[in-house]
């Protein structure tokens, strides 16, 4: 229910919503839900959804939010097809999420436009770029930034269009000037690369980097921490690069918290921290991280920073080499011959019922295998 959360949040400041979500109490709003008041039934969902004056309860803001939207709601219906596009209290469904998105978008909602463009555009079954294009243009012509920036990505590389860089690069940039974040970290990322006939700067990077940054883009953020770590074309300063790590990681990229948990694991330009490497090596390893799942099973093995547990360091190498990785194999063997019969037993019985493999067997079922 984030995106609830953040919902609910913008319209504290709307005296529509005030009016009727505190300017009476919960028991009259519910009972105009009842008596099919679309407005109520949405604010009420709101309501449950964030335990804004009751008790939060995600299915009952679900309810309301679908009585709503079956009322043409233009905001419930563009809310259930996010949830359902990103499996936020009910499962993922790219087909829902799209019908709700475009029963809103046929209303000329400009956020609900945006959000049917990039579902053609983020390949739903088979991507249709042309259909993403008219209403991503819907979008745009309403002033969503959003939109402006995919228009300028599929000028800029041809997607759907012929390619076009100058009109490309026109769109993104449009976005980028007016604080759209990922047109920001685009931007900043053609600048270091000297990509798409834009010349090599690093100022102009770092300065998009960090307006992206600023306004939360854990792209950008990484981005950024890595230029400090490295001192590319700034003082290094380990001290930034881990405030920009740390605020990506909490975004929850495997990626960043496993290169965070790398930089306290050594002590690379801070103070060595074992406690910290182990919390953000775990948040990478049960995002099947297999490299941050080896290290944890060096940390248990050897004690670092945690009682020694051969259990669980068998249990991470194990997760690690499960990927058909050849590397870890060595390690698995060493961590093997310290268990006790009893110890291995009772790491076998929680490898089978760990939802970490579980998922693991998952994905090697369903790999593309050549």
């Amino acid at each position: 229910m984030r995106l609830v959360v953040l919902i609910f949040l913008s319209l504290l400041l709307s005296s529509n919503f005030l009016g009727i979500a505190f300017a009476q109490d919960i028991a009259q709003l519910y009972h105009a839900a009842e008596l099919g008041n679309k407005a109520a039934q949405w604010n009420l969902g709101l309501a449950y959804a964030n335990g804004k004056g009751i008790e939060e309860d995600d299915q009952e803001a679900l309810n309301w939010f679908r009585l709503a939207a079956e009322q043409g709601h233009v905001r419930a219906l563009d809310t259930l097809g996010v949830m359902y596009r990103d499996g936020d209290g009910v499962s993922r469904d790219s087909k829902a999420a799209l019908q709700w998105f475009r029963l809103a978008a046929e209303q000329g909602d400009t956020r609900a436009q945006f959000h049917t463009g990039l579902m053609y555009f983020n390949k739903l079954d088979t991507t249709d770029y042309e259909e993403a294009l008219r209403w991503f243009r819907l979008a745009a012509d309403q002033g969503s930034l959003g939109a402006h920036y995919y228009i300028g990505w599929m000028y800029l590389y041809g997607l759907g269009v012929s390619e076009d860089r100058e009109e490309g690069l026109k769109g993104i940039r449009f976005a980028a000037d007016r604080g759209f974040a990922l047109a920001q970290t685009h931007l900043g990322a053609m600048y270091q690369s000297a990509a798409e006939d834009l010349p090599h700067d690093e100022d102009e990077a770092v300065k998009w980097y960090r307006l992206a940054a600023e306004q939360g883009e854990a792209d950008a953020q990484y981005r950024l921490a890595k230029i400090y770590r490295r001192g590319e074309h700034v003082p290094q300063d380990y001290e930034e690069a881990v405030k920009w790590y740390r605020l990506a990681a909490e975004q929850g990229d495997w990626n960043v918290q496993y290169e965070l948990g790398i930089m306290y694991y050594h002590g690379d330009g801070i103070t060595r921290d074992y406690s910290e490497a182990v919390k953000w090596f775990e948040l990478a390893g049960e995002q099947h991280h297999n490299d941050a799942q080896y290290y944890l099973s060096l940390m248990h093995y050897y004690g670092e920073g945690i009682p020694v547990n051969y259990v669980r360091a068998y249990q991470w190498v194990d997760y690690a080499a499960h990927n058909c990785i050849s590397a870890y194999e060595p390690t698995k063997k060493m961590i093997r011959s310290s268990l006790t019969p009893d110890q291995f037993e009772e790491a076998q019985n929680r490898l089978l019922n760990s939802i970490v493999f579980l998922e693991c067997e998952w994905r090697l079922y369903n790999s593309p295998w050549p």
